[in-house]
């Protein structure tokens, strides 16, 4: 973990301590343990609470496949910085959001909740292969395990931060006892507090993802957009005709072939 802060050992190229803090910021938000509880005291019903959650599931179910035929037309850096991009205005949507808004709430966080799905579906597994392809380049891929085992021990301790820290930062009454000099706060404040943190870690995720550079080789050529929606429609095709597995896998299994170079 020290290794991440000092910018040591495979981490000392630009990429890989890049993607260490991607990761992090993207994953470990103070929002999580009230989840729930937030957009209910929003003013949302829990069937819409439901409904919404699962567009959210259906978005990045739906965008998981395409993102992967994405990354490979127009690179896996840009694919990143929309991730970043689309975090920071899903968090602004829940940020100013009108408590018991009627039909404002409920459009603001149906926003939310198609741009979380999408930034999730951006996100994954793009950071990981860009890291990756860039220890490939210097020859050092045989320090990929070491970094992913240094990013997963750096990303726990900080998602148990940030549950505390959420928590912490949700209850008036509990952040008044620890900080006595902020006095009694309202509730309609600190409901916003463990939102604006992770609007700033988007803030945060969209320059690390800018820093960042694409890994181009010399004897791959990147396919067309064409082809790549080509092939996202014959991976469609594979899972509707394909009964004997599981939706979900072959939606797994199309990402990771879809992260291989098309072919013509």
């Amino acid at each position: 973990m020290r290794e991440i802060l000092t910018g040591a050992g495979p981490f000392r190229h630009a990429n890989v301590r890049l993607y260490a803090f991607f990761t992090i910021f993207y994953n470990a938000r103070a929002y999580y343990p009230i989840f729930a509880i937030l957009f209910l005291d929003l003013g949302l019903s829990r069937e819409q609470f439901l409904t919404l959650n699962a567009i959210w599931a259906a978005a990045i179910f739906l965008l998981e496949v395409p993102s992967g035929a994405l990354a490979d037309t127009i690179g896996r850096k840009k694919l990143l910085v929309a991730a970043g991009a689309m975090m920071t205005v899903e968090m602004a949507l829940l940020l100013f959001a009108p408590q018991n808004g009627g039909w404002v709430l409920l459009l603001m966080v149906f926003a939310n909740r198609l741009l979380s799905g999408a930034s999730e579906a951006s996100a994954s597994g793009a950071d990981q292969a860009l890291a990756y392809d860039t220890l490939q380049e210097k020859g050092e891929e045989d320090q990929w395990d070491g970094v992913l085992a240094s990013v997963m021990t750096f990303r726990s301790a900080a998602y148990f931060t940030a549950m505390i820290l959420g928590s912490l930062l949700y209850d008036p009454s509990v952040l008044a006892k620890v900080i006595p000099a902020l006095g009694d706060l309202d509730k309609s404040l600190t409901l916003r507090l463990p939102i604006a943190l992770v609007f700033l870690q988007g803030i945060a995720c969209f320059f690390f993802a800018l820093r960042m550079r694409d890994i181009e080789t010399d004897d791959e050529e990147r396919p067309s957009l064409k082809k790549a929606f080509r092939t996202t429609l014959s991976a469609g095709r594979w899972v509707i005709t394909t009964p004997s597995r599981s939706w979900w896998y072959w939606a797994v299994y199309w990402r990771t072939r879809l992260r291989a170079p098309l072919r013509p």
